[in-house]
């Protein structure tokens, strides 16, 4: 469950995201309706198949691997969100936008039919998929929108506030790229968080000129795994 992206602004400064389980068998049994799998699920076996790939970086073949396990569980919201971050490895990006709002549909059926909260691993992961899949398209204010989202539902998480502020960056709303810089940086400085609130000063001292956003999120890379829930700048 991995994937990078950069994103330039001002022609210099990129980041990248990673978004990873830290408990991956519980998150499995959280995403299919609260009961237990047995342990011969075919649909289970090809879904460890499916991650063994991509971790490999067999991403085509992943992602053949999580189509079967769809095929046989049609409401697997977690087999939808990473078919999604597979696609993001392979930049495609309409590919990855409409698996990862699958995901986000499927999931937040299952909370409301529940009586749960969105404070849920699976619905955030699916919504930060789905935001840095928008970003991609350069539909930047459906991403800011679900970017914004999982910040409230996590106050402490730093990352999505610097993935927010950069989006508020490149659409030019500067006052509000600011407070979300400034968010990010009060829960856990960041070089990168620090580097662009200072690009962003400076813009407004008229000491540099911003470039155009369209081509701001024009460069993809992936990174290794770490924590779930962390995006990490460089």
């Amino acid at each position: 469950m991995v994937s990078g992206a950069a994103v330039k602004v001002s022609g210099i400064l990129t980041f990248r995201y990673v978004i990873d389980v830290k408990d991956d068998e519980k998150t499995k049994k959280d995403a299919s309706l609260g009961s237990a799998k047995p342990k011969a699920d075919p649909a289970e076996q090809l879904y460890d198949e499916a991650e063994r790939l991509r971790k490999d970086g067999k991403y085509e073949e992943a992602i053949g691997k999580f189509r079967e396990v769809i095929r046989i569980k049609p409401d697997y919201a977690w087999a939808h969100y990473n078919l999604g971050m597979t696609s993001l490895d392979l930049r495609r990006y309409s590919d990855a936008e409409t698996s990862c709002a699958t995901a986000l549909s499927i999931r937040r059926e299952e909370l409301n039919r529940d009586g749960d909260g969105e404070q849920d691993m699976i619905f955030e992961n699916s919504m930060i998929c789905l935001g840095l899949a928008e970003s991609y398209l350069d539909k930047y204010d459906d991403a800011i929108g679900h970017f914004r989202k999982v910040a409230d539902l996590e106050k402490g998480m730093a990352d999505v506030r610097a993935f927010l502020g950069t989006m508020l960056s490149v659409k030019g709303d500067r006052e509000a790229a600011i407070v979300a810089l400034k968010e990010s940086i009060a829960i856990k400085p960041s070089s990168s968080a620090l580097f662009l609130l200072g690009e962003i000063y400076l813009e407004q001292a008229g000491g540099r000129k911003r470039s155009s956003p369209t081509s701001s999120a024009s460069n993809l890379r992936t990174a290794p795994p770490v924590r779930h829930h962390i995006m990490v700048w460089e």
